[in-house]
């Protein structure tokens, strides 16, 4: 498939541990318009990653950390690079081809800590297994055929990997390695085939907690998965801004979709989300406007909505490339694609003196820096 990858309330919103209690679901409205309260941020710490001939990224999509290493999945040269928690360089991992251990493209990437693995996988059913430890490859996982165009996947538990597609009649499937099955699908998929496909390939999960949560692009519907089950934490609804699907109905494929987007100031798609104990934070592609904006909500208070502080300017979509993708922390941690857009980013931001320095000799052909920053 030919596709242009474009650019009610409860207490707290979550899933439970205990299989008793009853989940609350309900729809949290965001009136764009009407959103007046906005937060500013403080750079807490920034982590410049190495840049050399060996590790230029051209195209960052993820970001993983794991036993003080970052794990950067580069797109464009489709390679997975690793770094110190300092930044410095270290190896790259990964082999283009049709043989074992080798993929075509990567799309995500996640660590098996049962097996203390990095495992890749490549959209046309392959996941690519190496072992941390020992510095080796385990043995590829391939998945039946029917499960193709896969975009991203994460580890349920030991013999279940949850996988997404964007391009399937089932958002989701969940797959047994051992038994080589795929034995259910979940989220039947709302979205309508046309030429061009306006959303980001982000990744539709994220851990909080060690909890796998899953955002449906398509429905604005945001899951978690609660004792191996599928289940609902809340819609995010965009009131007059909101677009569904449905609205469209059935098109041509040549049916340009963009432009419907932009001519009824449509807010979609959601760019990413991510979480802390006390907040919720999402990036939405303002339509209208051409450009991704950041909102958040207290948990405890899910009607109270407010901008967060980010640079805020036409055609930023690229800017906030891999922003909030993968760097799973209590610590809000967002990775910057071009160091010399820092200032533009965090244009309101308060940022200590002792970054200054670091901010200003960024150049375009650095690598991503790492920022962790806080809300107040």
């Amino acid at each position: 498939m030919n596709k242009l990858l474009i650019l009610g309330f409860c207490f707290l919103i979550g899933c439970y541990a205990e299989p008793e209690k009853q989940l609350e679901y309900s729809t949290v409205k965001v009136e764009l318009e009407n959103v007046k309260n906005e937060r500013n941020i403080k750079i807490e710490n920034i982590v410049a990653l190495e840049t050399t001939s060996a590790s230029v990224i051209g195209r960052c999509e993820k970001i993983i950390t794991h036993q003080g290493k970052y794990y950067v999945l580069d797109f464009k040269e489709r390679n997975i690079k690793v770094f110190s928690k300092a930044g410095a360089y270290i190896e790259t991992i990964g082999r283009i081809g049709r043989g074992n251990h080798e993929y075509l493209h990567i799309s995500d990437i996640n660590i098996n800590k049962s097996r203390n693995s990095l495992d890749a996988i490549d959209p046309r059913g392959k996941i690519v297994r190496y072992d941390l430890s020992s510095s080796s490859y385990l043995g590829d996982i391939v998945i039946p055929s029917k499960a193709s165009e896969l975009s991203h996947f994460t580890w349920l538990n030991n013999d279940t990997i949850i996988l997404a597609s964007f391009f399937q009649d089932f958002n989701i499937r969940m797959y047994s390695p051992e038994s080589n099955i795929i034995f259910d699908k979940m989220v039947r998929s709302s979205m309508v085939d046309t030429e061009v496909a306006p959303f980001f390939f982000k990744s539709s999960f994220w851990k909080h907690k060690d909890r796998i949560n899953y955002l449906n692009i398509f429905d604005t519907e945001v899951y978690c998965f609660n004792n191996g089950e599928l289940k609902k934490r809340f819609a995010l609804n965009f009131t007059s801004s909101h677009f569904s699907y449905d609205e469209i109905g059935e098109v041509k494929k040549e049916y340009d979709i963009l432009e419907y987007l932009r001519e009824r100031q449509k807010a979609f798609p959601i760019y990413n989300c991510y979480e802390n104990e006390e907040y919720f934070a999402f990036g939405i592609y303002i339509n209208a406007l051409q450009q991704v904006e950041y909102f958040a909500f207290e948990k405890s208070s899910p009607s109270e909505i407010f901008r967060i502080n980010f640079g805020k300017y036409p055609n930023n979509a690229a800017d906030y490339e891999g922003f909030a993708t993968g760097l799973e922390s209590d610590h809000f941690i967002a990775l910057v694609h071009s160091p010399d857009k820092i200032g533009k980013i965090f244009q309101g931001a308060i940022i200590p003196d002792k970054f200054e320095g670091l901010i200003d000799n960024a150049l375009p052909e650095d690598n991503p820096f790492l920022i962790e920053y806080t809300i107040f």
